[in-house]
């Protein structure tokens, strides 16, 4: 056990499992590793156990939609999940079959949270393709780890140096982003500017979206967001990030607006606000009030944003995926120095990568929020937009997708 046990300590499964668990793994990862592989079978994991969000949903859906040379398994362990790919004729994997598992070639994926557990060692001996989700604002993975910080626990550090390191490749969305941050924040053996698939929605020729692009989309809320739109509305999504040090699952902990007078002034100027909280945020009240509209966590908000006319977020890094549909984007920051302090340093000048206004206090972001939908919309950056969109993405097309499943084909040799 000992000659094993310190890959196993640093992926954080000893520290909350039995000895006879941990030797039960450790066997599972020897099986798995001495098992001959399937060439041309890829395991897909979505996020956080499964959920069909993010660049996994939408690289397994190509996979799904195109004329590839491998076979493909999605796996999850989320019931919604599974209700909607049933409901689709989509094909999914929700139990743990580890004959089939340990057969995979290439695990895709866009997290590392299944590294803590069963799948980590059932897959040892595949290759492993990262696609995570999203440029970061704020700093991750190793540069995250090495970075002194107080409330930083040396077993967060030695989780963060495993989950951000071991992958053949790295998906990234240009040489820029490759070179000045993923190239820090992984080990990996190579970075690849493909673009992300989620955002291949974004980007679509028509508006019209398929039935694949809108699995796990709440349909409701599509249909408001075009029914406020077409009656001459604005349309706003309120995407916060969580604040690791208010870490108790609060709506306090993901934002700083109160959701009345948001409703107040979404009633003055014909405003209707989508909600998306971060999904550690788990208080969400039942009922919101008028001119707000709740997209749950685990949802995918992707196919909805181009229905949107505004950006308002804090330091998430969805503005960067923003910056494709060059539209305002509003930054309202009222902790931004305790946010640096207690919870990330920023991987990037703050000031030189937000081009938006930003507001400290409530009513500021009330006043500038009025002022840019009374201007139609112009805030006066969108050249600066437009300058950091070039950047930031190589292609800027909807075949993200299509590049990354290609991809997989190289990987696997076939």
């Amino acid at each position: 056990m000992l000659a094993y046990s310190k890959k196993c300590q640093i992926s954080g499964v000893v520290k909350c499992m039995s000895n006879s668990e941990v030797e039960t793994l450790i066997k599972i990862g020897e099986l798995a590793e001495k098992r001959p592989k399937q060439p041309d079978l890829v395991l897909f994991i979505g996020r956080s156990g499964g959920e069909l969000i993010d660049n996994a949903k939408h690289c397994y859906l190509e996979s799904v939609r195109g004329k590839y040379k491998f076979k493909t398994i999605f796996y999850t362990n989320s019931p919604a999940a599974a209700t909607e790919l049933t409901a689709n004729g989509v094909p999914f994997n929700s139990e743990l079959d580890m004959d089939l598992i340990t057969q995979a070639a290439l695990v895709v994926c866009d997290d590392f949270h299944w590294r803590s557990g069963v799948l980590e060692f059932m897959t040892k001996g595949a290759k492993l393709f990262q696609l995570w989700h999203g440029i970061p604002l704020k700093s991750i993975g190793l540069i995250q780890a090495a970075t002194e910080h107080k409330n930083m626990p040396p077993d967060r550090k030695r989780w963060l140096e495993f989950g951000y390191s071991g992958y053949d490749a790295v998906l990234s969305t240009s040489p820029y982003v490759s070179e000045e941050i993923f190239s820090r924040a992984f080990g990996a053996k190579e970075f690849v500017d493909f673009g992300y698939p989620r955002n291949d929605v974004l980007l679509r020729p028509s508006l019209k979206l398929d039935k694949l692009d809108m699995i796990n989309v709440p349909k409701n809320l599509l249909t408001r967001l075009q029914a406020h739109r077409k009656a001459g509305g604005k349309v706003v999504v309120y995407m916060p990030t969580f604040r690791d040090y208010k870490g108790d699952g609060t709506l306090a902990a993901g934002h700083y607006l109160d959701l009345r007078s948001l409703s107040e002034f979404g009633k003055r100027t014909n405003t209707l606000f989508m909600l998306k909280f971060h999904p550690y945020v788990k208080d969400i009240p039942v009922n919101l009030p008028e001119n707000c509209i709740f997209c749950p966590p685990a949802a995918d908000v992707y196919p909805l944003l181009r229905f949107t006319d505004m950006l308002l977020t804090d330091y998430s890094s969805i503005y960067f995926d923003y910056l494709l549909l060059n539209r305002p984007i509003h930054f309202h920051i009222p902790d931004k120095e305790e946010y640096e302090e207690k919870d990330r340093k920023f991987m990037l000048n703050f000031d030189d990568w937000t081009p938006g206004r930003k507001s400290r206090a409530q009513e500021e972001c009330f006043a500038a929020l009025e002022e840019i939908l009374a201007n139609g919309g112009d805030d006066g950056f969108a050249g600066e937009r437009l300058r950091m969109r070039d950047i930031l993405f190589k292609y800027q097309d909807d075949q993200a997708a299509v590049r990354c499943c290609e991809f997989v084909e190289r990987l696997l040799g076939i």
